[in-house]
């Protein structure tokens, strides 16, 4: 049963948060290689969603997992661990348990004509209800009294009963040689004592009869404590596949209002495992991505500023020459105009004149890189020095079609 749990466990925390359509309208073909970016939605996608994972934090860690990790007291987390604790919300209730010493009393004992120590587990320090740490009721149960060979001192027990904050025990048993040792989960580490269990009708029992009771007695308290973790495993798996079914509600909404805001229509096409696909390539090498993408305006900016070039508008005042820009097809209405200067390494972005003509501050002798978007979505780029003096600059760029242009091809024409 365990085996199970777990398995579905893994399952629902592998599973990754889907749109509910699943009708595929787009096939991701792009790979490592030749990613490029669609539009700037992926530098969104973090500040829409990551706040969602952190609304629902829930803590996957399973009943073993638990005990093992000295950050918990039985089942729940130690308060000091916890990245928040809101006073009076869900989460402050779960993390309430406190530490609580060896809940038992010193008792004296008689078996076989021997006298013992011994400790009464079964005996309560505290109120049922009170959040401090306890045995489990099945450990008090069916052990209730137990006899450490080793330290047959009352004062060497009462000191073991005041020595460790408790937050967990185990009991293990050794049928070869009918041994029993109590593990003590501390706030450090775990300690283990040699005990043995003792009963009154022991006296009348022989050493096969009593090994044979040890025997059952120990795979009582297995089948229990078996049970307790298949419940709080079943139950926990419970509440974790409805907290994700309310995570995936707001994110779902999400997605709907994220696609309107910054994808562009390519993307929309996709389905949101392909989009998710194509983020994540993305996000492995982006440098990579931009170099391959279309030189929009602002992946085109990200690009400049990698490479060093800064924003400038001292190029559009002042004016000293007027540009007038045309295409070896003829008049092609510019739409969008980068002027670049190479010497100094700073950009402009010049608004579009009437005519495709531009009224530019050149400095004669520096080398300028022109990157033009027409209309119709075509690029350019023209590389020059300017003329000292000279009031008019007529200069002719061939076309690239959408489709051919990347930044890493518009960077080697235009020498960046």
């Amino acid at each position: 049963m365990r085996i199970i749990l777990s398995i579905l466990l893994l399952f629902i925390f592998s599973f990754s948060l889907k749109a509910q359509d699943t009708t595929q309208h787009y096939t991701l073909q792009f790979s490592s290689s030749n990613i490029k970016i669609l539009s700037d939605a992926y530098l969104h996608y973090g500040s829409n969603f990551n706040d969602i994972y952190s609304m629902f934090r829930y803590d996957s860690t399973l009943f073993n997992e638990r005990y093992n990790d000295t950050c918990y007291i039985k089942t729940t987390l130690r308060r000091e661990f916890l990245s928040t604790s809101r006073k009076g919300e869900l989460g402050d209730y779960y993390y309430s348990m406190e530490y609580g010493l060896l809940p038992a009393k010193i008792i004296r004992v008689k078996l076989k004509n021997e006298k013992f120590w011994a400790l009464d587990i079964g005996f309560r320090k505290f109120k049922e209800d009170e959040e401090v740490y306890q045995f489990d009721e099945f450990t008090s149960r069916i052990f209730d009294v137990l006899i450490f060979p080793n330290m047959q001192d009352k004062k060497e027990l009462k000191e073991f009963l005041d020595k460790y904050e408790i937050a967990d025990h185990r009991i293990y048993y050794d049928a070869l040689t009918n041994s029993f040792e109590l593990e003590l989960k501390t706030k450090d580490n775990f300690i283990r004592k040699t005990f043995f269990p003792f009963y009154p009708k022991m006296e009348d029992m022989n050493d096969v009869e009593i090994a044979d009771m040890n025997y059952e007695k120990f795979k009582e308290y297995a089948i229990e404590l078996s049970r307790k973790e298949d419940k709080f495993n079943r139950d926990h798996i419970k509440n974790l596949a409805r907290v994700k079914r309310d995570q995936q509600k707001i994110y779902d909404r999400r997605w709907k209002n994220f696609q309107k805001l910054y994808m562009s229509d390519e993307e929309r096409r996709m389905s949101q495992e392909d989009w998710m696909a194509y983020y994540h390539l993305i996000i492995e090498d982006e440098f990579r991505a931009v170099m391959n993408s279309e030189p929009k305006k602002g992946l085109f900016d990200r690009y400049l500023h990698e490479m060093g070039y800064r924003l400038s508008e001292m190029d559009l005042v002042n004016p000293n020459t007027n540009l007038s820009l045309k295409s070896e097809k003829g008049f092609g209405l510019i739409d969008e105009l980068i002027l670049i200067n190479l010497s100094k390494m700073y950009y402009a972005y010049a608004l579009n004149a009437v005519a495709n003509n531009y009224q530019l501050n050149f400095t004669s002798g520096d080398r300028y890189a022109l990157l033009i978007k027409t209309k119709t979505g075509e690029y350019g780029v023209i590389t020059t020095s300017i003329p000292e003096n000279k009031e008019l600059v007529e200069l002719e760029f061939k076309a690239i079609s959408k489709d051919l242009v990347s930044i890493e091809m518009i960077s080697k024409k235009a020498g960046l």
